[in-house]
């Protein structure tokens, strides 16, 4: 795997320099010996399964009179470490820790390896094994904020560095929300972290969020079909319930055809999001859909139920029932009638007749979790700056056709604050590396690794 990331840098640096061919040729030789080194470090033996471990993290980090603790879990890849050298901190971000990326292969444990450091893994508290307090209740989960979560980050480092009696040298990684966590991280605690990657993040707290649904429309109609996307949903507004519940095999007989249209959007705007070349870009499978098929709306009801498994599931329309028990899902709700809002309204009309203000997403807000109950957007960005770093060595990468990079960086802040951009959707420099990757994907992946390299090898 090193070699072929040797070849392949050789080739495509070699490829696009007209000048400067030795400082072409001692970059590729220095790409060369790190990839040599890391072949020789990756013939040792990887867990090929996380294992799960725990440690005791407080309930409330800022009541010095509250001494609760709860176990959050956390991963672990110490296959290259010993005491006193770096660790790498990735943040988990909406989800248990098993939906991310792991310790045992990627890009991650691969920069671990070539820097001999410790990867660990945290699990963000009220996601997957790691709850404070099992009861949902709303008064339960006014521990699950940012700023507890970064917390919970400098927890692990000082957990870890006197279980070894050591002081490591501190990276955090992320991307999308834990993204953010790692740039608000190396913000907020220079003196704990020395640098930070941060992919995909969306820094800006924004309530009112229709640039989403505007990406959506932009890449559909680079790849040919947002007519026919946009002109099925006209036709599902145009639907009697009847057919509309035979079509989608609807779950409820008493769905909404608000909570109908934002269900089906998410299977587009999925594809949208997802439309990486690791994962075959599921926007072009999409558009591909309507192609030798003179009714759309057919090839669109066609797409919907292979992709959602209607054959054998129902679809679910109303996320009220997810939204009051215990689970990600209520997690992630929480958070974001909290904190941070991205709420995708449709003002730019790709998604005929579905709701173009707040409206729709304060009720849900409020019957999950309480009336009024929904985020103070401008308190969070004051709180953490929003897209106006005050810092350094911190590395960003945002995708062209990711929606959420509306609310990231798109351009350097700084020399010590760098911004990749590249041809793809949401976190794409993390994913397995294809040989369909675009070029300026191949720059992001490796100006992450040099940058790595620099700062915890020195």
């Amino acid at each position: 795997h090193f070699i072929g990331i040797c070849r392949r840098n050789s080739e495509f640096i070699i490829k696009r320099m007209n000048t400067g061919r030795v400082v072409a040729l001692v970059f590729v030789l220095f790409s060369c010996s790190i990839a040599l080194k890391n072949a020789e470090r990756m013939s040792l033996k990887v867990p090929s399964v996380a294992k799960d471990h725990y440690f005791d993290s407080q309930i409330d980090h800022f009541n010095r009179l509250d001494n609760r603790v709860f176990q959050q879990r956390y991963w672990v890849n110490d296959t290259y470490w010993k005491p006193g050298q770096p660790i790498l901190l990735a943040f988990a971000g909406e989800a248990p820790l098993d939906s991310f990326y792991g310790v045992s292969s990627g890009i991650l444990s691969e920069m671990a390896a070539e820097v001999g450091g410790v990867l660990l893994y945290l699990e963000h508290r009220y996601y997957g094994q790691s709850f404070p307090i099992d009861d949902p209740k709303p008064e339960n989960m006014q521990y699950l904020t940012t700023q507890q979560a970064l917390s919970d980050g400098i927890a692990l480092i000082r957990y870890w560095n006197n279980k070894y009696n050591t002081n490591s040298k501190v990276m955090v990684f992320g991307c999308s929300y834990s993204g953010m966590l790692a740039s608000f991280f190396r913000t907020q605690y220079p003196h704990l972290a020395v640098a930070a990657v941060s992919g995909s993040a969306p820094l800006t707290a924004k309530a009112n969020f229709p640039e989403y649904d505007a990406t959506v429309k932009r890449v559909l109609n680079n790849y040919g079909c947002q007519s026919m996307v946009s002109s099925s949903f006209d036709q599902v507004h145009g639907s009697d319930r009847d057919s509309l519940r035979k079509s989608f095999n609807i779950c409820e007989d008493d769905f909404t055809m608000d909570d109908l249209m934002f269900a089906l959007a998410g299977f587009v705007m999925d594809a949208v999001q997802a439309n990486n070349p690791d994962a075959g870009y599921p926007a072009q499978k999409l558009c591909n859909a309507f192609k030798g098929d003179q009714d759309a709306y057919k090839a669109f009801v066609k797409y919907i139920r292979k992709e959602g498994n209607l054959d054998n599931e129902c679809l679910q329309t109303n996320m009220i029932p997810d939204l009051v028990k215990k689970g990600s899902d209520r997690s992630w709700y929480f958070q974001k009638c909290t904190e941070y809002g991205y709420f995708k309204t449709d003002s730019v009309n790709i998604f005929s007749n579905i709701p173009k203000d707040l409206e729709y997403f304060k009720n849900i807000c409020y019957k999950a979790f309480g009336d009024g109950v929904f985020p103070d957007t401008s308190w969070t960005n004051y709180y953490f700056g929003g897209i106006d770093v005050e810092s350094s060595n911190i590395l960003y990468t945002n995708g062209l056709e990711d929606p959420w990079a509306n609310l990231g960086m798109h351009q350097n802040a700084s020399s010590s604050l760098p911004v990749y951009l590249y041809t793809g959707a949401h976190c794409a420099p993390f994913h397995k590396p294809t040989t369909m990757d675009p070029d300026n994907l191949l720059i992001a992946r490796n100006a992450i690794r040099q940058f790595v390299y620099d700062h915890l090898n020195n």
